[in-house]
């Protein structure tokens, strides 16, 4: 026998708020590291005496050889981040009562 629902029944596939947050702050993370990485590349190639076209391919080369150490750190900084920041405000926000109770 099989059992199904009605199909007036609204079916939720949202995640929780903190998983959201998690996700977020991990794609965030992952997107800050890889710039640091070229920005410091950029830094140290100039330091180091390279025309602005060296500088840039240096850069870019840098940051490719280093971008799955750094992302991952990223992306662990930035899940870690996120997820505190998503159960703070499910915390604060969703457990304060937003109505009166009805008469």
């Amino acid at each position: 026998m099989t059992t199904t629902l009605p199909g007036t029944v609204p079916v939720e596939y949202g995640y929780p708020r903190p998983v959201r947050y998690m996700f977020w702050g991990a794609v965030a993370g992952l997107l800050a590291a890889i710039v640091a990485t070229f920005v410091l590349a950029l830094f140290d190639g100039q330091a180091q005496g390279m025309t602005a076209g060296s500088c840039v391919l240096y850069s870019c080369v840098l940051t490719l050889l280093l971008s799955q150490m750094v992302g991952f750190s990223g992306m662990a900084a930035g899940a870690t981040v996120g997820a505190l920041a998503g159960g703070a405000i499910y915390a604060v926000r969703d457990r304060i009562p937003t109505a009166s109770p009805r008469p």
